[in-house]
């Protein structure tokens, strides 16, 4: 084989090794996404945001119960701006990140790479980008929710495009000021439209949009989820989102 076709033969198989890298993440990224909803689907009330930290290790749900959690540094990442929280076994379920956030000035702004750097220690890989691919590592718990100063928050990677979907609507009419929920709990739990951000699914467009709100139901049943428990489950899911878009200027956002 002459230099050049060596080469090329080098090039070729790197790029394939960082294709290879990336499907492996997306993978990863996925089964991640799923296990958060199956431990869901186990306890509604499983946390997404938090002011005292120390809290954490007994309020997150992990799928070992025989290991008590632990709050572990990623990398040189300051635990006051971000840390893992990682208990024995199989990391999908059992390792999460979370990240400070707040008031305005009080965000830590690195978020995207301390979850590289979590993936890199949880799983023991490297990450060749910065976000998987048709993906971006965001808040699992919309901002303007998380006014609490010093509040953590866990972050996941979610498609770009259902993730925009949501954040550009429903997230954004539900941290308005005409809901009476008070925007500085101590703590908040993962909610219907959470968990279906998760599952990489589209929100309802609007609060008449019944054949969204049928194809989110046939996913959590997909999950688990029971008829009996979708009209049951921390709050009806219907009502859910009638709330969430109730203020909407004639429910059309």
């Amino acid at each position: 084989m002459g230099t050049d076709n060596l080469e090329s033969a080098i090039i070729l198989s790197s790029h394939r090794g960082v294709q290879r890298m990336a499907k492996e993440v997306e993978d990863l990224v996925i089964r991640r996404n799923r296990a958060i909803i199956s431990q869901w689907v186990q306890n509604s009330n499983m946390i997404v945001s938090a002011v005292d930290v120390t809290e954490l290790p007994l309020l997150v749900s992990l799928y070992n119960h025989n290991s008590k959690p632990k709050i572990m540094a990623l990398g040189n990442i300051d635990l006051n701006n971000a840390f893992m929280l990682k208990s024995e076994g199989n990391p999908d379920y059992n390792a999460s990140i979370w990240v400070r956030c707040g008031k305005k000035g009080c965000h830590y702004t690195e978020y995207r790479a301390a979850y590289r750097k979590f993936l890199e220690q949880a799983y023991n890989i490297k990450i060749e980008k910065k976000d998987p691919e048709g993906r971006e590592v965001d808040h699992l718990l919309n901002l303007g929710r998380a006014e609490t100063e010093g509040v953590f928050v866990r972050v996941e990677a979610v498609k770009t495009r259902v993730n925009r979907a949501w954040g550009g609507g429903f997230e954004r009419v539900s941290s308005s000021d005409h809901f009476s929920v008070s925007n500085s709990r101590s703590k908040r739990i993962i909610s219907w439209s959470i968990a279906a951000k998760l599952g990489d699914q589209m929100p309802p467009r609007n609060k008449y949009d019944k054949d969204g709100l049928e194809r989110l139901k046939i996913f959590f049943k997909g999950m688990g989820i029971s008829e009996l428990e979708l009209t049951n489950k921390v709050a009806n899911i219907e009502k859910h989102f009638s709330h969430h878009y109730q203020f909407t200027k004639g429910g059309q956002e």
